[in-house]
């Protein structure tokens, strides 16, 4: 069959590894992290500002699966607009760049659309700033926050939800050096939060929630009141992500084990009257990592319990206590017995005759039928029949 002939000037662009993004990004002043879905797939990476091109080349074969690329935001503070009307979301990005655009490439990342982020800098790393907002139809899940120390934002790769690569507008993080980015300081990261959530009020029916805590695990797990409105807020379907993330918090520093932690946040979920859509799922599956990230950010170990269903050999017999026999082979002190002869035996004395035995009380509870008692006088004599009869020895203890 005959091959179309194609034009030998025709150029075929091949998409770069995720190790060679990463390594442009380091080269660009970015902080690189392997990203599996929308997480890293280890432990401790809000530390991990220094990696070099060395480590890496490893995380491709470490980590196969971690086939998005993020940055870390602590250097590199990032504007989330999670709002899903698409005016308000646009208006909320102009505001950014009528703040920003003199200052340097405002680079506008989508994977959800309408949602965005935009890419900023620091060189005074401060916490995120979040403005949480409630919808006119009542949607608690949408805010605009600056992510800061401690998190990170996906920049290349494909959205897990949507199936589709993430795109940039106005240049990428791997094209435009960190820092030619727009520079934010603390204080205009918290004015400029509160005048976009203004906006959104003003301009499009928002409202703001009432407030209530926002610190993962602040109160060490001893502030009642507000353990409430957490639990009322995920049972309402009122502010999920920020609620469930407070609310691991202080389940891990209050001591409990991840697994229970991951347990129990599902109950309350599942016993929530809110509607059980996308977003209700999204967050129900989100809860281990909520738990696993607040135990990084608490910084405490996971108690150790002897009696979880998994143990180690070590675990297992480290609790072991040898028995402690009353009666050589048969009987065992703190335990409880119940004996019975064999057949044909009107009682079961006789099998202890001979045995070793320790200091002990016993009280002896004989059931015997008419017939068995009737039979038991016919029978010949046993051996040790007249066991209890013996002697007792000088340090015997009667009931």
């Amino acid at each position: 069959m005959l091959q179309p002939a194609r034009d030998q000037n025709e150029i075929f662009a091949v998409a770069p590894t995720p190790t060679a993004l990463r390594l442009k990004l380091l080269a660009n002043g970015y902080a690189p992290l392997p990203i599996e879905g929308k997480r890293p797939p280890f432990k401790g990476w809000q530390k991990k500002i220094d990696a070099n091109a060395t480590e890496i080349e490893l995380w491709e074969r470490v980590y196969p699966f971690a086939t998005n690329t993020g940055i870390l935001t602590q250097p590199t503070p990032t504007l989330d607009i999670d709002i899903t009307n698409p005016e308000a979301a646009k208006v909320v990005e102009a505001l950014a760049r009528e703040r920003f655009d003199e200052r340097g490439s405002v680079l506008v990342r989508t994977g959800q659309a309408p949602k965005r982020a935009i890419l900023l800098r620091t060189d005074a790393p401060f916490k995120k700033i979040t403005g949480n907002v409630i919808t006119p139809s009542g949607d608690t899940d949408q805010k605009v926050e600056l992510l800061a120390n401690g998190q990170q934002v996906v920049v290349f790769g494909t959205h897990p939800k949507t199936g589709k690569p993430y795109s940039w507008f106005g240049g990428d993080p791997s094209s435009i050096k960190h820092e030619e980015l727009p520079y934010i300081s603390e204080d205009e990261a918290k004015h400029f939060v509160a005048d976009a959530v203004a906006l959104l009020v003003k301009d499009f029916g928002y409202r703001v929630p009432p407030a209530g805590p926002t610190e993962t695990g602040k109160t060490k797990g001893h502030d009642p009141a507000s353990w409430g409105g957490l639990v009322d807020n995920i049972g309402q379907g009122h502010q999920l992500h920020d609620s469930l993330r407070n609310l691991a918090g202080k389940l891990i520093a209050s001591g409990m084990d991840d697994g229970a932690a991951v347990n129990l946040l599902r109950g309350v979920m599942d016993s929530s009257n809110s509607p059980r859509d996308d977003r209700w799922q999204a967050r129900y599956d989100d809860i281990p990592r909520a738990v696993s990230t607040a135990r990084e950010k608490i910084g405490t170990q996971q108690p150790s319990l002897p009696n979880r269903l998994l143990q180690s050999s070590a675990q297992f017999t480290g609790s072991f206590v040898p028995p402690d026999p009353l009666i050589s082979g048969i009987l065992q002190r703190r335990f409880i017995y119940a004996l019975t002869g064999h057949t044909g035996e009107a009682r079961p004395q006789s099998h202890y005759c001979s045995r070793r035995t320790s200091r002990w009380v016993v009280a002896w509870a004989i059931l015997m039928s008419r017939r068995a008692c009737a039979d038991s006088r016919g029978r010949e004599p046993h051996r040790c029949k007249n066991a209890l009869d013996r002697p007792e020895p000088a340090n015997a203890i009667r009931p």
